[in-house]
């Protein structure tokens, strides 16, 4: 067999002892794209980045371990960072494996209930306090949940789990800074000319007797046909 098939791979710093271990469906392409990102001090595990930074390239090795079909990448991932001591502080796997790859209802149920240990949680805060995500990064993230619908289950939990919260002076003060920035002021051409500015399409919405995404849709899509908005011309002040 050659890399050039699923498998399971492990990433070996010889000057600590720590292993990465991962999974791919092209294993040879898979450990390339580990090395370039090490390379470049653009890759998203900054433990390994780290090491990789400190002790070089020649301080790694890079190898397949096994050779698996698709359907179980997910759960010999997990056998191999369980058997090598792969997660974090012992070694670079920050999640567990059933956290960063897709699994089939099978696989989910025989790795159900394993979660992270307290002192693995501890050294990952701790790791990444106070480090900013990548704008790019943040993008992404943002693209995948537009458009997500929560269960009723999740939002009933995630309700219970804010009630009671207490937030500081300092974080109800960057609330408000943040929203402040996402008020954007509005400006609005009547029929007869006149132009009229706004605070904020809440604002605008308020006058209208509408709900502010309406005039958020307006602006996003002048030429849209509606009702409310019919001969007006809405878009944000520049």
């Amino acid at each position: 067999m050659t890399t050039q098939q699923p498998g399971i791979y492990k990433i070996t710093c010889t000057a600590n002892g720590k292993v990465y271990i991962g999974q791919s469906t092209n294993v040879s392409r898979r450990l390339t794209s580990h090395k370039y990102n090490l390379k470049n001090n653009k890759h998203t595990n900054t433990p390994l980045q780290n090491s990789f930074n400190k002790y070089g390239l020649k301080a790694f090795t890079w190898e397949p371990i096994e050779y698996c079909k698709k359907e179980v990448l997910t759960e010999r991932e997990y056998y191999w960072m369980n058997k090598l001591s792969s997660m974090v502080p012992t070694g670079f796997n920050c999640r567990p494996a059933e956290q960063s790859q897709p699994m089939s209802s099978e696989t989910r149920e025989r790795l159900k209930g394993k979660k992270l240990t307290e002192e693995q949680k501890a050294h990952l805060s701790k790791l990444f306090k106070g480090k900013k995500m990548p704008p790019e990064h943040g993008a992404k993230i943002s693209a995948a949940q537009k458009g997500k619908k929560r269960s009723k289950e999740f939002c009933k939990k995630n309700s219970e789990l804010q009630k009671g919260k207490q937030f500081t002076n300092e974080h109800l003060e960057k609330l408000r800074q943040a929203h402040a920035k996402r008020r954007k002021p509005v400006e609005v051409k009547f029929p007869d000319g006149a132009i009229k500015e706004y605070e904020s399409a809440s604002h605008v919405a308020e006058e209208f007797g509408v709900h502010a995404r309406i005039v958020r849709w307006k602006i996003q899509h002048p030429n849209s046909n509606s009702p409310t908005f019919q001969n007006h011309e809405v878009k944000y002040k520049e």
